[in-house]
């Protein structure tokens, strides 16, 4: 029997690896939640996706207690079984980022085998917020990042999490370990040099913890291994200990360019750093890799971030947003066709201009991502309900993605939403799908 092109036990080797990454999605959160995950499954199998990023999160919901995050654990572990039972070989990838709550910190109890892993003397007790937290005195460095030690920078009691303390290296480890306890081979670990401070002395922090994760993982995993990826930052130290490479790919936003207004579509191009001094793609540098091989560049993935609205909209600007809008943002309120479009320049670019024979830079599909609009340019969707329409499956669906619906007198709806981008094609089970779903299969099966 013809082993499969995606197999792998144990280890992985660079192939292998970039396969999965030619074809990634991010859908987020893809296993969080029950009411559309039959409609995401169908989503993944009918492009081909293999890498499902994001599938998983919960770092930036509040304030919890212990047990809704056991409850939690619980539905993530329960819906990634049904992903894998449609796929056994997708590699859902969690997220832990760079925010923790006071609230759920303090509630969470450390487990034994957290403090045998660290190699600290076992004691009853929870985390400790306090000691997570960036000292008030924190040298960053840069007076742009003053407030960065604030104890409520993100929200009330939500700081940044400094991984040069062993509370936060603790914890970090905890929240992945019980990630690849859920059926999780991958995690993203959001701007994880930010949190060292940008300082590259405390990169050490981060390579205890994939260290102890990935012995964890050889022990616990689905298929023995966990992916490490996150944010790096232009200038930073490229997560590299000497010649090693501290995690498996480096991830970053796609950060798409203004270039001109045309029929009301505000068009953007990417490209190399020669191009506009913010993006990634070109800029990774080679070592030896976690799962053993030698690159001279790491294997690196881009995707449409979300982080606001810098503003103006709609006006060019050279900074990091796309006509002022975050990347996401700018994609869901253009026009489909564009939308389509713009997918296929992108594999384009990725495949032919930005890679040479070191290695080629690949691109998180979108197919669920939050979006950032405002009253006046959320995306509308005229939705005519069909042969399968349930209309509790509907007004969940509706309530989840924070969906306006306008009921109109011939039975029709208009749909304003502004807080997620799906790429489905439209339907009953994806009222306001914007389209990408066959598009994204064409790059999958005949590029990749």
């Amino acid at each position: 029997m013809t082993q499969s092109p995606y197999y792998f036990n144990g280890s992985m080797d660079e192939v292998t690896l970039r396969r999965y990454m030619s074809r990634a999605v991010t859908y987020l959160p893809l296993c969080d939640h029950g009411a559309t995950l039959k409609e995401g499954i169908r989503l993944i199998l009918n492009v081909g996706a293999k890498f499902i990023g994001r599938a998983a999160m919960y770092s930036w919901s509040g304030h919890h207690d212990f047990d809704w995050v056991q409850n939690y654990f619980a539905t993530v572990t329960r819906n990634a079984a049904r992903v894998h039972e449609a796929d056994p070989e997708l590699i859902l990838q969690a997220g832990v980022f760079e925010i923790i709550y006071r609230g759920t910190v303090d509630a969470t109890p450390i487990p034994a085998d957290v403090f045998e892993a660290f190699g600290l003397p076992v004691e009853e007790r929870n985390f400790d917020w306090e000691k997570m937290i960036f000292p008030c005195d924190f040298n960053f460095g840069d007076t742009a990042w003053g407030n960065w030690s604030s104890r409520d920078f993100w929200n009330r009691e939500a700081a940044w999490p400094f991984i040069g303390s062993v509370e936060t290296q603790m914890y970090f480890y905890y929240n992945i370990t019980r990630y690849i306890d859920a059926g999780f081979e991958a995690v993203h670990l959001g701007q994880a040099e930010k949190m060292m401070g940008c300082n590259p002395i405390y990169l050490e922090g981060w390579d205890r913890v994939t260290t102890l994760a990935r012995a964890y993982a050889k022990e616990h995993a689905r298929r023995g291994i966990v992916l490490f990826d996150c944010h790096t930052i232009i200038g930073g130290s490229n997560m590299k200990l000497g010649d090693r490479l501290i995690l498996d790919i480096v991830g970053a936003g796609m950060v798409p360019v203004d270039d001109k207004k045309e029929d009301g579509i505000l068009k953007c191009r990417i490209g190399s750093p020669e191009m506009h001094w913010c993006t990634w793609i070109g800029r990774s540098v080679g070592g030896k890799h976690p799962l053993g091989f030698e690159c001279e560049v790491q294997p690196t993935i881009v995707e449409f971030d979300n982080y606001g609205r810098p503003g103006p909209v709609g006006e060019w600007n050279d900074n990091y947003s796309p006509w002022g809008y975050d990347d996401i943002t700018w994609f869901a309120t253009q026009p489909e066709h564009y939308r389509n479009e713009f997918l296929l320049y992108c594999d384009e670019v990725l495949r032919n201009t930005c890679c040479d024979s070191k290695g080629q830079v690949y691109f998180l599909q979108p197919q669920l991502r939050r979006c950032l609009c405002c009253d006046g340019d959320e995306p509308h969707f005229e939705y005519k309900p069909g042969e399968d329409f349930n209309r509790e499956y509907f007004e969940e669906f509706c309530r989840y993605d924070g969906v306006k619906a306008e009921l109109r007198e011939d039975g029709s709806y208009l749909l304003t939403a502004g807080k997620e981008y799906r790429a489905n094609m439209p339907s009953d089970a994806c009222p306001t799908g914007s389209g990408q779903e066959e598009t994204i299969r064409r790059i999958f099966h005949e590029y990749h």
